[in-house]
């Protein structure tokens, strides 16, 4: 990673602050946006894409605690573990995820336990590529950045990792996906970063981390 952005919660859409903290924050980003008040994320994200792979074993213990229930529920329901890697943010707790692969090769999926100052938890989130090169979406998070043109996304927040299978699955009945291969599930990671950041920058939700007097 060559350097990191900074996350301006004033630029957040009214429904992520509902998702992210209900009433309370949607009134108080409505008083930032009012008095145009700019406020900043306390960690930053990457301005590139790209994965660090680690093994199971260098994962914390309680990450591998809180990730080995869900891995075993997601196995369950057709996917494959492939490799475990970094989620990489500055100034917040360490967070990891892991990659798996459903048999079919019609999805791809990554479970997530993440320690930042935006959220915390554990997530699974499924996605799949339709032959129009969009992409489809599903996931259990309770707090995420509204999703980039190009995904449609299905949110489920806070329901188990076996429903947000086969809410998946359902949605890609009778739709042209793209198979995905196991040497497709890193670069695809690469892409989606990619998309969502560009994204969060168009929409000056990202911004350079380096600026005078704000903080």
């Amino acid at each position: 990673m060559s350097g990191y952005l900074r996350v301006d919660m004033t630029r957040l859409s009214f429904a992520e602050a509902w998702r992210w903290g209900g009433l309370r924050h949607v009134v108080v980003l409505a008083v930032w946006k009012l008095l145009g008040i700019r406020r900043f994320a306390p960690q930053l994200v990457p301005d590139s894409s790209g994965i660090t792979r680690i093994d199971s074993g260098d994962a914390g213990e309680d990450q591998r605690r809180a990730l080995s229930p869900i891995l075993e529920e997601v196995r369950g329901s057709g996917f494959e573990v492939l490799f475990w890697y970094k989620v990489e943010n500055r100034g917040s707790g360490d967070s990891v995820a892991v990659a798996v692969l459903h048999e079919s090769g019609r999805a791809m999926g990554i479970v997530t336990h993440v320690v930042t100052g935006l959220c915390r938890g554990e997530s699974v989130g499924l996605v799949s590529r339709r032959g129009n090169g969009t992409f489809l979406a599903t996931s259990n998070a309770r707090t995420a950045f509204d999703p980039p043109p190009e995904i449609v996304a299905l949110r489920l927040p806070g329901r188990p990792a076996p429903e947000v299978c086969r809410a998946h699955r359902e949605r890609l009945q009778g739709v042209d996906v793209v198979s995905i291969a196991t040497a497709d599930v890193e670069p695809l990671i690469v892409e989606l970063q990619t998309l969502a950041r560009e994204a969060a920058i168009r929409r000056g939700l990202y911004v350079p981390a380096a600026g005078p007097g704000e903080r």
